[in-house]
């Protein structure tokens, strides 16, 4: 026999319709070695025991009831599809679900447990009852062989609150995030409502594994440790591209610019340009033919253009190349988000983005110094050499130990009437076009900051030769924010944490934009700035993740291009916006904190538009 364990939470539709497909599947395939077991898991854990109006929860939730509608649409055209018979509109409450669960592990240890899933399911779905009510579940429980009178005691009790919960935590920390997820043999892992020819296929490769061993794939799932330290260096591709070249700007301007030296700037902003576009083709890409292949293919393009770069006899011919070695850093940049958001979602794929941007963090605080230490020994254009070295590295570990996260039936044809429609559907979603704009303001605030930083350093406080481990010890400080949300973004919801960065960045602009315009802070302008680099880097820690889950929560099935399209338009916007204030450096960083004064403020008021409940 084979084990199958399976994580779902009984108001979950994709479970319902997952289990529907799983069922027919084995109904087609009745020779099968499958022994399932049921596994506890919360979509809703904070739920008030009481439940709440289920239109009323969803239309908060989800823009409006107009969206909600649209949405109930879709699913009720997918499950016709399918040949399952659901509406889910019929179901009028959302319960919680903590009693349902404990139902089910009860009927498990009776030998009862898949009749007691069925009875829980088809009254909430089909007969639209209210499963959080303790005599509707004791109905059920009699329906599935349980005797009536125990179960009541049971459920007037606290029996085994404690376990459901245990059991639950133990499923989030072995990397479950989402339902319905399928545990095979204890080791593949499928997710999501497969159709039941998948699991046909599924049956059929187990039955030719027991047959031939030798057989069986190699490539395990990483654990979720390896994942985040994965994701991080496809991150950090990005920050030691940008942030080891900031050393090098005044040689480059030297060598290449010397009438214009604020020319120089466009190294980073070239780069990040050229990352915005990449993007755009990445994120489809990978929707069609899998994660790992562009992944592998964008790196090709950064490794030739980093080539291109070391060789490059002029500012235009640098700037060209910069903008290819973009386009090859925008895989890590955005078929890595699509990668984490194919295994999580929610504020799960934040606290994981947090985790991610944690360990990113510790590149960029030695960027710097790696760049500075290289021009030392040998040249600026050597710089580009150890980036050539590092993404051979950090690939050759992807393409060894990561499987594909995108399984093939949920791969989107690359065609163009396929994106269109999924970028109308992209922009009906408010909430994630509010974060899109978020992301734009947030990054142009760092890159206009990242343009200007090494100037500020060298002519307003004469401190040239100490910028990289100034810089360093603002990127180690900064890792605070990553840290600090990891933490407490699951407890208090992403809306309220990005209000609160938000909040603090506007009124310590102000303040310390005040002080130094006025020339009020005299001696503590130097620590005045540097915290407020500090909080700028926080800030990026704080709302990134968060804003990209938000943005992401709903579109999971074109994860690949709504992470292109968001991250594309982010990118070359905050690009637009930050060359301006790079380009008015004066000598002076009041010309930086003008600019992200303006663009925190008007991410704060937009930040406001997400609605308190739906987060």
């Amino acid at each position: 026999m084979v084990k199958l364990d399976i994580f779902s939470d009984p108001v979950c539709p994709w479970c319902y319709l997952g289990k529907a497909n799983l069922e027919r599947a084995l109904e087609a395939h009745p020779d099968h070695s499958f022994e399932i077991e049921w596994h506890p898991f919360q979509l809703n854990p904070d739920m008030v025991a009481q439940g709440v109006p289920k239109r009323d929860y969803l239309a908060a939730r989800f823009g409006g009831t107009e969206k909600l509608a649209a949405i109930h649409q879709r699913f009720k055209d997918m499950a016709a599809e399918a040949g399952v018979v659901m509406d889910p509109d019929v179901p009028q409450r959302i319960p919680n679900t903590l009693n349902a669960h404990r139902m089910i592990h009860w009927a498990g240890l009776e030998g009862r447990q898949a009749a007691m899933v069925s009875a829980i399911m088809r009254a909430y779905w089909l007969e639209g009852r209210d499963i959080g009510d303790l005599a509707v579940l004791a109905d059920l429980g009699a329906e599935a062989g349980l005797e009536r009178g125990v179960v009541e005691r049971l459920l007037a009790s606290d029996a085994d609150i404690d376990l459901i919960q245990q059991r639950e935590s133990h499923s989030r920390t072995r990397g479950v995030n989402a339902v319905p997820t399928f545990l095979i043999a204890g080791q593949y892992v499928l997710s999501g409502a497969q159709p039941p020819d998948m699991w046909g296929k599924v049956i059929d490769e187990l039955a030719r594994m027991a047959q031939n061993p030798e057989s069986a794939p190699m490539l395990k799932p990483l654990s979720q440790r390896e994942f985040v330290a994965l994701n991080a260096m496809l991150f950090a591709t990005v920050a030691l591209s940008i942030d080891a070249m900031l050393p090098a700007l005044p040689a480059i301007a030297a060598a290449l610019t010397p009438d214009a030296p604020n020319l120089a700037q466009l190294v980073v902003t070239s780069f990040v340009f050229g990352m915005g576009i990449g993007t755009l083709i990445s994120g489809p890409l990978s929707d069609a033919f899998g994660r790992k292949p562009v992944l592998i293919g964008c790196a090709t393009l950064y490794l030739i253009s980093a080539a291109l770069c070391f060789a490059a006899p002029s500012l235009e011919t640098l700037l060209i190349a910069r903008v290819l070695q973009g386009a090859g850093a925008a895989g890590p940049r955005a078929v890595g988000t699509a990668m984490i958001r194919d295994l999580f979602k929610g504020r799960d794929m934040a606290k994981i983005v947090s985790f991610v941007m944690m360990i990113f963090t510790l590149v960029p605080a030695v960027a710097p110094l790696m760049g500075k230490g290289v021009m030392l020994v040998a040249g600026w254009r050597d710089i580009f050499l150890v980036f050539i070295v590092f993404a051979l590295v950090v690939n050759l570990w992807l393409v060894l130990r990561q499987p594909e996260t995108l399984r093939p039936e949920a791969r989107r044809p690359l065609r163009a009437g396929l994106l269109w429609t999924a970028a109308k559907e992209l922009a009906r979603h408010r909430v994630a076009l509010i974060a899109t704009a978020c992301q734009t303001l947030t990054s142009a605030c760092l890159f206009a900051t990242l343009s200007s930083m090494q100037g500020i350093f060298e002519q307003y406080f004469n401190r040239a030769a100490g910028f990289p481990l100034w810089f360093t010890l603002i990127a180690l400080c900064a890792i605070s924010g990553s840290f600090i949300n990891s933490r407490i973004v699951v407890l208090v919801g992403m809306r309220r944490v990005l209000v609160a960065t938000y909040v603090a960045q506007v009124g310590l602009t102000l303040v310390i934009l005040t002080g130094l315009a006025s020339g009020g802070l005299g001696v503590l302008a130097f620590p005045a700035f540097l915290l407020w680099a500090i909080g700028i880097f926080a800030m990026m820690g704080l709302t990134m993740g968060n804003l990209n889950a938000l943005a992401m929560e709903d579109l999971g099935h074109i994860a690949g291009f709504a992470s292109s399209l968001i991250t594309a338009i982010s990118t070359v916007a905050s690009v637009l916006l930050a060359i301006p204030v790079g380009q008015a450096f004066n000598g002076t960083p009041v010309p930086l904190l003008g600019g992200v004064m303006v663009f925190s403020t008007l991410a704060l008021a937009l930040i406001f538009r997400v609605h308190k409940k739906a987060r």
